[in-house]
């Protein structure tokens, strides 16, 4: 089963005129558009009336993308690490996870300080 989950940019339309952009994932563009409403900024606005000043588009996709891994030995589709975590999704699953990076699979889709062998750093 492929990745569900797309990748959004969100912008923000403010009464002063600024416009703020941020990336969200999500399976549609609405679910984008309700977890940036979600966001305590919008707290007094109902969805209706952020849907007045919000718009969604979708954006591209890395190549690695939805790529096949298996974290803590159950298959997942990876969606990118932050450097700290690996953030993933399984297989039909609509939420975003993190994993600790040793517990993913291959190791290549580990942040590069995860990726040296566990053994070396044992024996140094």
């Amino acid at each position: 089963m492929s990745c569900i989950l797309k990748r959004w940019r969100v912008d923000v339309r403010w009464s002063s005129g600024a416009t703020s952009s941020g990336l969200a994932v999500a399976a549609t563009r609405g679910g984008a558009l309700a977890d940036a409403w979600r966001c305590d900024a919008f707290n007094g606005s109902t969805f209706k009336e952020f849907l007045g000043f919000a718009r969604a588009y979708r954006e591209r996709e890395p190549d690695w993308w939805g790529a096949p891994i298996t974290v803590l030995g159950e298959p997942a589709h990876f969606l990118g690490h932050d450097n700290q975590y690996v953030q993933f999704c399984r297989p039909g699953g609509k939420a975003v996870l993190n994993a600790h990076p040793y517990d993913v699979l291959p190791i290549e889709r580990r942040p590069a300080s995860y990726r040296h062998d566990q053994t070396e750093k044992a024996v140094a």
